[in-house]
């Protein structure tokens, strides 16, 4: 990711979020620090003091960038329903909506902050601060934050607010920061979903996986948007609600995300296509590429680990298990007998051998049988359709906690050699 442009914006608010808290501050009589300035490139910072003041915080929070205000908005209860109870259930504070001063214009600031330095001091008694800031990442949900290295790039995409508060002697805050603004820019990673289609119903779902990545490295999509074709008509499917609530288990906090999930109607028994693009800002922040799934017919995943509505990292699992992935399919000449298939689950590599059936099937150039064998001897079987139209369809079964997947591609012959290319 390179930084395209800095933006400086010298800003007051009345709240700020810190490291896994959101809240007021005390509101005392200090003013905030003066001239406040940084430099991205070299983390550097420097301001004029207060008078009154005995020390100084500086704090960098990530805004979620949606303009609906519902990314990780909090609710003051969950209930859910557990082995025929009802239990209600505290909501994590995820975000805190800041409103501008001098204007009605909000922003929703993320909780983790990436910077939190305290009793910063005027140590030369000059009137001048200045030095450079210690900048975190959030790797997971599980670990601490990671200390950056000082480049830039590995900052992680996003808007982001850094406040300067006055501290007195007494421990108490001013009321307000100075705020400066700055975005660190670029593209959306692509979505992440799994499709199942059960009768004349499919129902999408987000890897959770996805979002938390999304949240803390990859940047937070406004909206993840899916065109569903059914071969008749398309449908639009949209998701931008993020909201979640936490579950705690030993060291590892469990993001829940609620709405994660979507059944819509299809025609029964078609083919299907799915096109999906996560959605930035509209500025700085750019849409994803396109995912195309190809024709599928029962289900596809895209997913590079497990989730799904209810699953974060240590968190339950997405709907069918946990996920695998087709990775390759070797060249292989024309008409041969058979080919080799690769699929992931789970981080391992299988191979599968596809055996050259008799009779391609209408429409079909070539029609492969896969079979192979999991990590504990499970069978494992599939189907590789290489159609007239260029395109491919394959299905993979199920077995041990990895879900059936299915999805298209294309492929080509050159010299006698073809060559598929998974979508």
């Amino acid at each position: 990711m390179k930084i395209k442009k800095l933006l400086v914006v010298l800003l007051a608010l009345t709240a700020v979020c810190v490291f896994g808290t959101v809240g007021l501050t005390g509101c005392g009589e200090l003013k905030p620090p003066t001239e406040f300035k940084f430099e991205l490139s070299t983390r550097a910072y420097s301001f004029k003091t207060a008078s009154g003041a005995d020390t100084y915080q500086i704090i960098i929070n990530k805004i979620l960038n949606d303009t609906t205000g519902k990314s990780l908005s909090t609710y003051t209860t969950i209930e859910r329903e557990e082995k025929g109870q009802t239990i209600v259930q505290p909501a994590d504070t995820a975000a805190e909506k800041v409103t501008m001063p001098g204007s009605s214009e909000s922003v929703y600031i993320w909780s983790a902050a990436i910077c939190n330095e305290m009793s910063i001091k005027d140590t030369m008694g000059t009137g001048t601060v200045s030095g450079n800031l210690l900048i975190y990442k959030f790797v997971s949900n599980t670990d601490a934050p990671t200390l950056l290295d000082g480049v830039t790039d590995e900052i992680p995409l996003g808007h982001y607010y850094i406040s300067c508060y006055s501290v007195g002697s007494d421990g108490v805050r001013s009321a307000e920061p100075a705020w400066l603004e700055f975005t660190v820019e670029g593209q959306l990673a692509i979505p992440q979903f799994t499709a199942k289609v059960d009768g004349d119903k499919m129902t999408i779902s987000l890897n959770s996986s996805y979002i938390d990545e999304a949240l803390r490295t990859e940047g937070l999509p406004e909206s993840i948007k899916l065109e569903v074709s059914d071969g008749t008509s398309t449908q639009t499917v949209t998701f931008d609600d993020w909201s979640y609530y936490s579950t705690v288990i030993g060291p590892a906090t469990s993001y829940n995300y609620m709405f994660l999930e979507k059944e819509i109607t299809v025609k029964e028994n078609s083919t299907y296509s799915i096109k999906a693009v996560a959605n930035g800002d509209g500025d700085k922040i750019k849409d994803s590429e396109t995912v195309d799934s190809g024709e599928f017919t029962d289900e596809f995943s895209n997913a590079t680990s497990s989730g799904g509505q209810g699953g974060g990292p240590g968190g339950p699992g997405g709907p069918g298990g946990m996920v695998q992935k087709l990775t390759a399919i070797a060249p292989f000449g024309a008409g041969a007998e058979s080919v080799s298939v690769t699929i992931n689950a789970g981080g391992t590599d299988y191979q599968l051998t596809g055996a050259l059936a008799e009779e391609p099937g209408e429409g079909s150039t070539y029609t492969y049988s896969l079979s192979g064998k999991g990590g504990m001897g499970e069978a494992i079987t599939g189907t590789l359709v290489l159609k007239n139209d260029g395109s491919i369809a394959y299905s993979v079964s199920g077995f041990g906690p990895f879900a059936a997947i299915s999805g298209g591609g294309t492929w080509s012959e050159s010299d006698g050699t073809i060559t598929c290319v998974a979508g």
